[in-house]
């Protein structure tokens, strides 16, 4: 039997062709322009489905679906609309839709959600697949980056803020926790948030799955990519043969991403961000401590008043330093894992001088992490005084 879809949206153009396109699969049993009215139809009419914009007048098409609910209308929702933020998204899914679509994707999308729907499952956009998708090819083409396996992307709604983590071993997987951000303390600016994440969480990826024909001997030898195993402590040279980069600090990892994922977004992002600058001029100023290598490792990461927050400005600090000087090109060296480059992340030999102002600092980029940081920092400042 066909479901009974009600539609709702304030445009009549786009409410006349979403109506021809519903028609194909259901029955369409009325129409309305204002959220007041999708209550009171929504009561007359009890269709199976209501096809609903976000945005609309008199009341939105999540207050709508919110008081049906709770005035006991078992109608299942689908949002059609603009809007891209994944906090709405979270939202709307929180508060009981079955599925959230983009106007811009809609046609089969929207039928296949009606489908779904009514077989008692969810739907959510495509967003977060394209997201990926694109961000996979870029990490491909720039890294040079032949992925060992497929990545999984898991979303979930099981954390109290949005967020994402990304691992490498066993497999290469991400995660996306799709609650509305965080505001407190907040210091990422970003572009739209599942399009940061994602590029963010697959430079992660890449970083660590990429490999040289010694790490796909070991690979082979072992039969894929032993993740670290407490039990086993063995597994952490299992592990390293096979993912070295795997084992390379918080702060490499954590620079390198925010520096791609800026790049990617042209340039709206937290390298050389404003709160990153704010904290090492206060620093310089203040004449406070610059953690070492070790330091950001091992202290560094239980003085954070936001977690892991140190691993994010000296790492990026450092990355956009070296694009500066070299180039983004020959960050983009570094982080490859060719036949010339160590296992864990420091090219054998590379000690180059870099002239801040009027201060010399030699180092690699595995040494002087903080001196670097620190004399770079000191110098911009003397020369903006």
């Amino acid at each position: 039997m066909r479901p009974r879809v009600l539609l709702a949206d304030d445009h009549a153009v786009v409410a006349d062709g979403l109506a021809r396109l519903i028609t194909d699969v259901a029955d369409l049993v009325g129409q309305v322009n204002d959220g007041v009215r999708l209550v009171e139809e929504t009561h007359r009419l009890r269709p199976d489905i209501v096809v609903a914009d976000v945005t609309m007048p008199g009341m939105s098409g999540i207050d709508a679906m919110r008081r049906l609910k709770a005035e006991g209308s078992e109608a299942r929702f689908i949002f059609l609309t603009i809007h891209t933020e994944a906090r709405l998204a979270a939202e709307a899914m929180r508060s009981g839709a079955a599925a959230y679509l983009l106007k811009q994707s809609a046609g089969n999308e929207l039928l296949d959600a009606i489908q779904a729907v009514m077989h008692g499952r969810t739907y959510l956009t495509p967003l977060v697949a394209s997201s990926f998708h694109n961000s996979l090819q870029f990490q491909k083409r720039v890294f040079e980056w032949t992925p060992s396996e497929r990545t999984m992307v898991l979303m979930n709604d099981l954390a109290d803020y949005g967020n994402a983590s990304a691992g490498s071993a066993p497999r290469n997987g991400i995660i996306v926790y799709v609650a509305p951000p965080s505001r407190t303390l907040e210091t990422m600016p970003s572009s739209e948030r599942m399009y940061s994440l994602m590029n963010h969480e697959t430079v992660h990826v890449a970083n660590a799955d990429v490999a040289n024909s010694r790490d796909q001997r070991w690979r082979r030898f072992f039969g894929g990519k032993p993740a670290p195993n407490q039990e086993h402590p063995e597994s952490i040279l299992y592990n390293y043969l096979t993912v070295p980069r795997y084992n390379a600090p918080r702060w490499y990892f954590e620079g390198a991403a925010t520096f791609m994922e800026t790049w990617m977004a042209g340039g709206i992002g937290r390298a050389q961000g404003a709160f990153d600058e704010m904290v090492f001029r206060a620093m310089v100023r203040d004449n406070a401590h610059f953690y070492s290598n070790l330091g950001l490792v091992s202290k560094g990461v239980a003085t954070d008043f936001q977690t892991v927050t140190n691993a994010y400005l000296y790492g990026t600090r450092f990355d956009t330093y070296l694009a500066f000087v070299h180039s983004p090109e020959a960050v983009v060296e570094w982080l490859k894992r060719d036949e010339g480059s160590e296992a864990y992340y420091a090219r054998p030999g590379h000690t180059p001088e870099i002239h801040a102002g009027t201060e010399i600092v030699e180092f690699s980029p595995a040494e002087d992490l903080a001196r670097t940081i620190e004399v770079v920092t000191r110098n911009l400042e003397g020369a903006q005084a």
